[in-house]
């Protein structure tokens, strides 16, 4: 088993959670244990207890989380993806936080609008509140069929590339893997979130207890954007993109702004 020698220098002694947002039996989850264990002896395996997809950063208030523990630093916790993330430092980490924190790797893609929905992507931005560096990874679907080829065979590699970035603690990265990679070329893309032409949309249909809608799961992947996480997958290539919590939108600050205290003046008048 070869390692890359900077890398295990990094991660020597060092603690690595690895966790999703599938549940503690999805078939992703055993290939970032793989690459976390290439690194480190010290490896914790906590995830959902069952699937938790689309939760984003969501918590579970006035509903008791309790802990599975499997036995050999693995647990599942009933709870969304970031409260397995809170439960795991407050129950097994209280002394010894993570130093980093693989979430995946997710059955299917996050680019675009779908991170705002990832649990995937929720659990590396929490993880990054708490100064903790978290990489997210992600393998997309064709046509609704799960195939891990590409994820498998280029998850070391990549790893091994996105820990040599130098990134502060508090801005994760989400990795994405393509159906296919286009060409056989393996290298990264680093770009910026993207979005879909066709959004998330809602299907209808009946059974007896009446008419019901749900989130589709097929959909058009054209990209609105020609560079971008959605353009780079689509086209065949493996996606890095920086992530970020914060939500206000600084460049309309002095706008907004201005507007308010105008509006106060014609009251004023």
């Amino acid at each position: 088993m070869t390692v890359n020698p900077d890398v295990a220098a990094q991660l020597t002694g060092r603690r690595i959670l690895v966790t999703n947002d599938d549940g503690i039996d999805a078939d992703g989850l055993g290939l970032l244990e793989r690459v976390a264990r290439k690194y480190s002896d010290d490896v914790w395996v906590i995830a959902p207890a069952t699937h938790q997809s689309a939760r984003s950063r969501g918590i579970s208030l006035r509903t008791p989380l309790r802990v599975v523990d499997l036995g050999d630093k693995r647990a599942a916790v009933t709870g969304t993806p970031v409260d397995t993330f809170m439960v795991a430092l407050a129950h097994f980490f209280r002394d010894h936080r993570p130093d980093i924190v693989l979430s995946g790797v997710n059955h299917g893609g996050n680019t675009g609008a779908d991170i705002g929905y990832s649990g995937t992507c929720g659990i590396v931005m929490e993880a990054a509140m708490h100064g903790i560096r978290g990489i997210a990874f992600s393998q997309h679907i064709a046509d609704g069929v799960m195939d891990w080829t590409v994820a498998d065979a280029h998850i070391d590699q990549v790893f091994e590339k996105v820990m040599q970035v130098s990134v502060p603690d508090n801005i994760p990265l989400s990795v994405n893997f393509p159906i296919r990679l286009k060409d056989g070329n393996d290298s990264l893309m680093v770009v910026p979130q993207g979005f879909r032409l066709e959004k998330v949309g809602l299907s209808q249909d009946q059974d007896e207890e009446g008419p019901f809608y749900m989130f589709g799961h097929t959909r058009d992947d054209r990209p609105g954007n020609p560079v971008s996480d959605v353009a780079a997958v689509v086209g065949g290539r493996i996606s890095v993109t920086p992530l970020r919590f914060k939500c206000d939108h600084t460049d309309f600050l002095e706008s907004v702004g201005t507007q308010l205290d105008l509006i106060e003046r014609m009251n004023e008048d």
